[in-house]
């Protein structure tokens, strides 16, 4: 059985995305452009929550933590993006309070939001970011980390997330700068 929706709703524009109904860990929470829906057999879908997703994921190399770059429709109507830890999605009370960023989740939809996230983390894909600059070592050797990780020893694709803070050391006498 087939559900129909009226999904008319397209205050700005944002990048299309299909929902995701592959192989979920929760396949009656589905996501799209519009919104966050749940599914209930014989029923037309259910729009819980405004639009939230999430666009990748990565672990900063210096630290391992791990951050989820969450995407979201503010009060104001335009995507906003944030980047939060990846224990928010441990439980639902961590969820509901984004809201004090402008994420359309409250105490009667974190759970089928929370569900959507954990969906959108299984296909996402994850990265490294460095945020210091210079020689690094790792269980493999010796690597350099500069805009990208350099040397056959680095532990993965990494790219620079700090302040590019580069100051000029030496003097001018015995023609060092």
């Amino acid at each position: 059985m087939t559900s129909t929706t009226n999904r008319e709703i397209n205050y700005f524009p944002v990048q299309q995305k299909k929902k995701q109904e592959d192989s979920t860990r929760y396949p009656e929470i589905i996501g799209d452009e519009t919104g966050v829906y749940e599914r209930k057999l014989g029923y037309a879908d259910t729009r819980v929550a405004d639009y939230i997703d999430l666009n990748e994921q990565f672990i900063k190399l210096e630290t391992q933590e791990h951050f989820l770059c969450l995407e979201y429709r503010g009060p104001d109507r335009q995507i906003k993006k944030l980047d939060i830890p990846a224990n928010v999605l441990a439980n639902s009370k961590k969820v509901a309070e984004l809201s004090k960023y402008g994420v359309g989740v409250d105490f009667g939809n974190k759970n089928q939001v929370l569900c959507h996230l954990i969906n959108r983390k299984e296909i996402v894909s994850c990265f490294y970011k460095h945020s210091h600059i210079g020689f690094s070592q790792s269980s493999q050797g010796i690597y350099f980390k500069h805009h990208q990780l350099l040397g056959k020893n680095s532990p993965g694709k990494s790219t620079y997330s700090g302040d590019l803070d580069i100051k000029p050391t030496g003097s001018e006498k015995n023609g060092e700068l």
